[in-house]
């Protein structure tokens, strides 16, 4: 039983200091969470923006800003889908 489970099944209230002690394991999660979204995701982003920029359509800032931003909200919003055919094994 971790510090995180004070909590009794059959108390419908969290005990007292409960809550703090949740904050550090979501925070940490959260920040991995998005390292690994970065990641994994850079490398998808440079195949798709790199003819954009070598055209000189874009600007390398803007490639990467765009590319930054649907990156994280791809992983963001869609990563739970990928997370399911994962844990079925591939």
């Amino acid at each position: 039983k971790g510090p995180w489970l004070t909590k009794s099944p059959r108390d419908p209230m969290p005990a007292p200091g409960t809550e703090l002690k949740r904050w550090p394991l979501f925070i940490l999660s959260s920040v991995i969470g998005c390292v690994m979204a970065f990641g994994i995701g850079g490398n998808d982003s440079a195949n798709s923006w790199g003819t954009s920029v070598g055209s000189g359509a874009i600007s390398l800032r803007t490639a990467c800003l765009l590319g930054g931003v649907c990156e994280f909200l791809g992983a963001t919003f869609l990563g739970a889908g990928v997370s399911k055919t994962i844990q079925k094994g591939v």
